[in-house]
């Protein structure tokens, strides 16, 4: 009596062991919408890290012209434009205090480059930048 009660516990345990075919399917649903969660975010997350890499090639274009225009004197500081590393920059110079003898240059700045979209086009971006150079 002893031993056939003892088999019919172990055949008990060893049918609820395991998981059913229920538990399964709903443990693959629920890895499957995180992993589409996932993979819809990584696409947003490289647009990211992308437009930053634009940003900061316009960053570097305005601070090296900057530092063209303090290496002039105050009298051969000029507006103007130009392209430089696939990006537009075009920059006005404006004296401040009297025009013969000026105190200081308030210079600006605009850069414009252009970002990829996720549909394949493009579109352009403008930032604007504004630094005061002082005559010397």
């Amino acid at each position: 009596m002893l031993t056939r009660l003892s088999r019919t516990r172990r055949a008990r345990r060893a049918r609820r062991s395991g998981f059913t075919v229920m538990e399964l399917i709903v443990a693959i649903v629920i890895l499957s919408i995180g992993l589409l969660g996932l993979a819809a975010t990584s696409g947003i997350v490289m647009r990211l890290i992308g437009g930053g890499t634009h940003q900061t090639v316009a960053a570097n274009v305005a601070l090296a012209r900057f530092e063209q225009l303090r290496s002039l004197s105050c009298g051969r500081m000029v507006s103007g434009s130009g392209v430089n590393r696939n990006v537009q920059e075009a920059w006005s110079v404006t004296p401040i205090g009297p025009v013969a003898t000026p105190r200081a240059m308030d210079v600006r700045l605009t850069i414009t480059y252009q970002t990829s979209m996720r549909r394949g086009g493009s579109s352009s971006r403008t930032q604007s930048y504004r630094s005061q150079i002082a005559c010397i």
